[in-house]
């Protein structure tokens, strides 16, 4: 098992491929020139539809939602049940999304918590979340 020479190493996944219609791997990030030849992305359910311009779900535009500070579960309230729901209902649907993903007072629950209620960003809080994981954590201790 020697080192490999340059010519040797095989890059991520298919980016090396010649098949592919641009040079992945060389390009610079965000650099892939549109393709006119195709509609723009699209769909439409029965539920929901999405164009350039916005994305709907059942009558309400998401991106108006959230600039009105609705949140993640008035949206998902809205997927269900077609209407913006009362403030009983979206507390008690936020109750029941954080109880279903709650596992106690853990240290990385702790620790999530502590940095998302210094106005971070989510993914800062995720990321204390990940950090404060031991070697034993949960189901995983009994892979070593």
């Amino acid at each position: 098992m020697g080192d490999l020479t340059p010519a040797d190493k095989k890059g991520i996944g298919n980016l090396d491929d010649p098949g592919l219609p641009f040079d992945y791997r060389e390009r610079e990030y965000g650099t892939v020139p549109i393709d006119e030849t195709r509609a723009r992305f699209q769909w439409v359910s029965e539920v929901a539809y999405k164009n350039v311009h916005r994305i709907v779900a059942r009558g309400y535009d998401t991106t108006e939602l959230m600039e009105e500070d609705y949140g993640l579960t008035d949206v998902l309230f809205v997927n269900f049940q077609a209407r913006i729901p009362t403030v009983e209902e979206d507390q008690m649907l936020n109750y029941v999304m954080i109880m279903a993903l709650e596992d106690g007072l853990s240290a990385p629950v702790a620790m999530s918590r502590l940095v998302a209620q210094s106005k971070t960003f989510l993914t800062q809080a995720c990321g204390a979340s990940i950090h404060a994981f031991g070697h034993a954590y949960g189901a995983y201790s009994a892979f070593g």
